[in-house]
């Protein structure tokens, strides 16, 4: 009789607990996803002879996108349009200048730490000589090798459909 009273007392307290954890755990997440850190970025898909620009991150504030690799761009500044957004990170990270063509796609995607929505455009460029001023490195690949590297999870879905094109 003491066991069958002390098992339905286990179980009594882990029902409870189990309904706590799991209301926490609802709670922490909904609060975190309402006040995460939303940015809205761009990004250039940059080919020269069949071949797409792929750009490794450097050492960075988060590991999870640490020497990750990306297609360069970054943050829209308040009043910017998406090209002209573009076209200012690729001169202040790579001295590059291009010209935006086509919209390509756009991708939300959450980082444990901030959630981003990215714009991709397709660029061309006359000069193909620029500088790794905030890269660590660079490699041109087919859209066939595109997933022999480690790329930022946010970029994921632009390999694919690149990877899907004709």
């Amino acid at each position: 009789m003491k066991y069958k009273y002390l098992i339905n007392l286990v179980k009594y307290f882990f029902v409870k607990f189990y309904c706590l954890y799991t209301l926490m755990n609802f709670l922490c997440y909904t609060v975190f996803e309402v006040y995460m850190k939303e940015i809205k970025v761009v990004a250039g898909i940059i080919e020269n002879n069949g071949k797409i620009l792929c750009m490794q991150r450097d050492k960075g504030k988060y590991d999870y996108v640490s020497f990750k690799w990306e297609f360069p761009g970054g943050k829209i500044e308040d009043g910017e349009t998406n090209e002209e957004a573009l076209k200012r990170e690729l001169l202040e990270e790579m001295d590059l200048d291009v010209i935006v063509g086509i919209h390509f796609c756009d991708v939300e995607y959450t980082y444990p730490d901030f959630k981003i929505t990215m714009f991709c455009y397709k660029c061309n460029t006359k000069d193909l000589d620029f500088k790794l001023n905030v890269h660590k490195d660079y490699k041109w690949l087919e859209k066939s090798e595109l997933n022999i590297i480690d790329w930022a999870p946010a970029d994921m879905p632009i390999v694919e459909n690149l990877m899907e094109e004709e």
